[in-house]
């Protein structure tokens, strides 16, 4: 797969982009960029995150995939989308590592990262010990 290495302006050129897209879309309450497109080193797609409003389970990857390459025809890059809504715990935690590129919705925002902290928080000990356990 193909590597970009874009300068800091055409970064910021894509992001404006990209909040001008997020704004347009009413199920979208926020979204998170992470992954290597926010590394100086390159990136070969760009990495979103998104909380929607409603969506069933089921509907999830037929949702990321139309997304994805609605956004990837406007914004001219390998685009990669995940839904939040039910992703696991470790994901949903380590996203939150990235940058906020959109909110419309700051109090639904932070009950996420809020549930998110005290899940991955109540988890954290029992993978420990699992861990310890396969290494027994």
């Amino acid at each position: 797969m193909k590597r970009f290495k874009l300068q800091t302006k055409q970064k910021e050129e894509i992001k404006a982009n990209l909040k001008t897209f997020l704004a347009s879309r009413p199920e979208i309450i926020f979204a998170y960029l992470h992954g290597s497109f926010l590394e100086t080193h390159g990136f070969r797609d760009i990495d979103l995150a998104f909380y929607l409003k409603k969506i069933k389970k089921e509907e999830v990857i037929d949702y990321e995939i139309k997304i994805s390459t609605e956004i990837e025809k406007k914004i001219k890059y390998p685009i990669d989308v995940k839904v939040l809504n039910y992703a696991p715990i470790g994901f949903r935690y380590e996203i939150l590592k990235g940058e906020l590129l959109y909110c419309r919705n700051d109090e639904t925002r932070f009950n996420f990262i809020e549930k998110t902290w005290r899940d991955y928080l109540d988890f954290k000990p029992i993978e420990k010990n699992i861990l310890m356990d396969l290494m027994a």
